[in-house]
């Protein structure tokens, strides 16, 4: 397990409907040991909600595997 594994590279996010914007896609921690769990990954240190993952990911990733 490397501690440089991104959210964005990670196999934990889960894409999550915003009720907020319904037009925007949110993405939430899956890792139940990670201390981002249940945490939007695509919101930037502002708070602006990002089109992507924009957070440098925890000890607790794992790569995703893409088949």
């Amino acid at each position: 397990m490397s501690k440089n594994i991104k959210c964005a590279e990670c196999r934990f996010p889960q894409a999550v409907t915003s009720k907020r914007k319904k037009k925007m896609q949110e993405y939430k921690c899956g890792n139940d040991r990670s201390e981002y769990h249940k945490s939007t990954l695509n919101v930037s240190r502002s708070g602006v909600m990002l089109d992507y993952i924009a957070w440098s990911g925890c000890g607790h990733g794992e790569r995703l595997v893409v088949v």
